[in-house]
């Protein structure tokens, strides 16, 4: 599914199927093995929604289980999150020695990249947003914290999250490509969102609250030249050394996280119809980025295109 808004839809009925469920899953989940009874009763829907750079996936099944082994874990070239939101049935997801019991309306975030198996007793409806590690606007050691654990949900950001994933299981198939990558951005700040909220209502991670603190404000002030590490410290009444010190085991620089997160707003921009007439050194200059062939080679490293192939691949998909 190369296009946002590209969907797939099939039914899989009796034991005679069990097999083309299995490549399906493992297909279309990146590796993921169904642990299925072939015994007893089996039936299964799955609706997939390419959306971007992300994918949202429906699956309603009778009682089984999938399993992502270790050895799976390194096959994919990008590592990739999974928020589930559990629409009914009740599932137990157990990652990292975390096991995390889903009943209807919770939402739960996993890592493909680490084991993790996901099981359920009877019939069940899942919705999957799956997407790159590192579309997420935090950095991954503070992420990783959260996997395995049932996300509040009820109120606040987490609340409007589960409302997001809701419209976009209702609604994803009819979205255009400009709308599909602003739909993905949205999700990605509103996890962050939630898990700043729960982090800031717990006691115990106080350099995890300052770290979100001083995220937020960074992705607030992403348009300023001056955005730099020595500015981030001064703004925050710290030494250039703490803040570092606060981004060492996260696995991204603070320059590096400033960067990762400008080019992918500059690449949303150049995925947007709205700002179609507007050129590419302009939407450049205004995430920070005046060098064209610095932009260009950024672009390549992180992407395997430049920033006119993202910007024609998007608005005119039938030419590429």
């Amino acid at each position: 599914m190369d296009s946002t808004g590209a969907a797939m839809s099939r039914s899989f009925e009796g034991a005679r199927d069990i097999e083309q469920w299995r490549h399906a899953v493992s297909t279309t989940f990146e590796t993921l093995e169904p642990v299925v009874d072939a015994d007893g009763p089996f039936h299964a829907v799955l609706d997939a929604t390419s959306l971007g750079e992300l994918s949202l996936l429906s699956v309603q099944a009778s009682p089984h289980m999938v399993v992502r082994t270790a050895a799976a874990t390194g096959t994919a070239d990008r590592p990739v999150y999974k928020i589930t939101l559990q629409v009914a049935g009740v599932t137990v997801l157990d990652q990292d020695g975390h096991e995390c019991l889903l009943q209807p309306g919770d939402l739960v975030l996993s890592d493909t990249g680490r084991p993790y198996r996901h099981s359920s007793r009877d019939d069940f409806h899942l919705a999957v947003l799956m997407f790159p590690r590192d579309l997420v606007p935090l950095p991954p050691a503070l992420v990783e914290r959260w996997t395995a654990r049932v996300l509040p949900s009820r109120e606040g950001a987490g609340a409007v999250l589960n409302a997001c994933m809701r419209s976009l299981l209702a609604h994803a198939q009819s979205c255009g490509t400009g709308a599909g990558h602003r739909l993905a951005a949205a999700c990605m700040d509103l996890l962050a969102a939630t898990l700043a909220d729960t982090t800031d209502s717990s006691a115990t991670a106080p350099a995890d609250a300052r770290r979100l603190q001083i995220i937020a404000w960074i992705r607030e002030h992403l348009r300023d030249d001056a955005l730099c590490p020595d500015a981030i410290a001064a703004a925050h009444h710290i030494s250039p050394r703490y803040l570092h010190r606060l981004f060492e085991d996260q696995q991204v620089s603070v320059s590096a996280y400033i960067r990762t997160q400008r080019l992918e707003h500059v690449k949303a921009d150049l995925e947007s119809r709205l700002l179609a007439r507007h050129s590419i050194n302009a939407i450049a200059d205004r995430w920070g980025f005046h060098n064209q062939p610095h932009l260009t080679r950024l672009f390549r490293e992180r992407y395997g295109l430049t920033p006119g192939e993202v910007r024609r691949r998007a608005l005119n998909p039938d030419s590429t």
